[in-house]
């Protein structure tokens, strides 16, 4: 190598591996090669996939010479400069550098229309891929206004580049990987701190009551990686002992992720709980992974199951038979370690009979049924339920003193039927604070008057899904409680 061209690649060389930040390393890289030869832009372009299909990684055209961030780039550039990277590719070596300095002779006339309706004058390039023992990584490009600009020793220096810009582009796509990674470990802090705040507050009030038989369930299958069918009604706090279970279990340090089947739309409940490639669809800028990829490691609770649609089911019982995922548009299976805990306020027994529910994922799911009795079958929990919100909701609500509840309002409440379950009882002590502070609390809490009519009441119970001890969930949690 000359002198000049070895003080041209160590200049260079430097400029290219400066900074991290491709954009400002090739801003800088613009800066040198404009008191060498004519050029007013430089682009780098990264391969994705076998077909080296380019997008920009990096750019610093005219009047930008440290832009922050990539600008827009005409996708029919894109295929004119990929066109150019395989047709180099299969000619030659790597650092086979191409010159085009009269577009008009030079270019077919599809390429040739795209750069005149790119440019609207004359342009010259060089354009340089970038190829690693038969990899293309991307393809450089420099470029300046007007026809012959280039001769061939603008091209010899630029092909002197192919080795410093690749192993810059291999270590920029890399740190841009553990960027993402980065990224990817926060997002999940968040949303395990977001989890942990949701139930930090989620004390089971009546493990020694009304629920010990559910907390004597709890415990014999909490240890053990085993699917959980909890069955209630709405509001008996299904998602309460779902986190009971997860916390008592050996992955309680892993993700616990709640999702309400019923609160997904059709039509994007697979991007949620499986994940997407980006340009899976129209809407997919980017990679997502699903909520059971979340979960890898850990509990995933999947509440109101029968709202679950069926093409749904089909694709939820092959991945708890295969164990792993493929996300929407992907062709490829990710395994996952995720324990199944399911819950329904419906008689899943009776959609399987009526085509509803899928009778192989019922008896997937059903290896371990807990039954959650209403609160009408549990009213001895009742004043221990009503103390504990009245002193959750103060602290919320930020009022002190604290208020008492009469006896006479106690049983009230326990003569009542609620139909709503332990929630309507939690909204009900909200109601009557947030009541009671534009009043006057005068020390007690008035509830009994908030209570719906029997009447009321009634229909209302009519039209709440019940969920009783029936002959065939009582024999499986027999089974159950004998196996474990």
């Amino acid at each position: 190598m000359k002198h000049n061209e070895y003080e041209f690649f160590k200049e260079a060389t430097l400029k290219i591996c400066s900074s991290l930040d491709s954009n400002i390393a090739l801003g800088r890289l613009l800066t040198f090669l404009k008191k060498q030869m004519p050029v007013d832009g430089v682009y780098l372009m990264v391969g994705k996939g076998d077909t080296l299909s380019l997008e920009v990684l990096a750019n610093a055209p005219e009047n930008r010479i440290r832009p922050v961030r990539p600008i827009p780039v005409d996708p029919a550039l894109i295929e004119f400069l990929n066109d150019i990277a395989d047709d180099i590719a299969d000619k030659g070596r790597g650092n086979t550098i191409h010159i085009i300095n009269d577009p008009d002779v030079e270019l077919d006339q599809h390429s040739l229309d795209v750069v005149r309706t790119l440019y609207r004058r004359p342009y010259s390039f060089i354009t340089l891929p970038l190829i690693k023992e038969k990899e293309k990584l991307g393809i450089f490009i420099i470029s300046t206004r007007g026809k012959f600009r280039y001769q061939d020793h603008h091209g010899h220096l630029i092909s002197l580049l192919h080795d410093p810009l690749s192993i810059s582009m291999k270590n920029v796509l890399m740190h841009q990987e553990v960027l993402r990674l980065k990224n990817v470990v926060e997002d999940d802090n968040r949303y395990l701190r977001k989890q942990i705040r949701n139930f930090s507050e989620s004390k089971i009030i009546g493990e020694n009551k009304g629920l010990k038989c559910v907390i004597e369930a709890v415990s014999q299958v909490a240890s053990l990686g085993s699917p959980v069918l909890l069955l209630g009604e709405t509001g008996v706090g299904k998602d309460v002992i779902a986190n009971a279970i997860h916390c008592a279990s050996p992955r309680k340090n892993k993700p616990f992720i709640p999702i309400n089947c019923g609160a997904l739309a059709e039509s994007i409940v697979e991007s949620e709980l499986f994940g997407h490639e980006k340009g899976a669809f129209t809407s997919a800028v980017s990679l997502k992974r699903g909520l059971f990829e979340r979960a890898n490691g850990g509990t995933i609770f999947l509440d109101e199951i029968s709202e679950m649609p069926l093409p749904m089911q089909v694709k939820l019982l092959r991945i708890l038979h295969n164990k792993e995922i493929e996300r929407v548009g992907g062709n490829k299976m990710i395994p996952i370690d995720v324990r199944v805990i399911s819950a329904s306020n419906q008689n899943l027994v009776e959609l399987v009979k009526k085509g509803k529910f899928r009778e192989d994922l019922w008896f997937r799911l059903n290896v371990f049924p807990i039954v959650i009795p209403a609160l009408r079958h549990r009213k001895e929990d009742i004043p221990y339920l009503v103390r504990h919100f009245i002193h959750k909701k103060c602290d919320e609500l930020k009022i002190h003193p604290k208020p008492s509840v009469k006896l006479e309002e106690i049983k009230k409440l326990e003569a009542y039927a609620w139909p709503g379950n332990v929630r309507e009882l939690e909204n009900i002590v909200e109601r009557a604070l947030i009541q009671g502070k534009t009043q006057s609390l005068n020390g007690f809490l008035n509830l009994g008057g908030l209570l719906i009519e029997p009447a009321e009441q009634k229909q209302a119970l009519a039209n709440t899904p019940m969920i009783e001890l029936d002959e065939l969930i009582s024999l499986h949690l027999q089974q159950a409680l004998k196996t474990c």
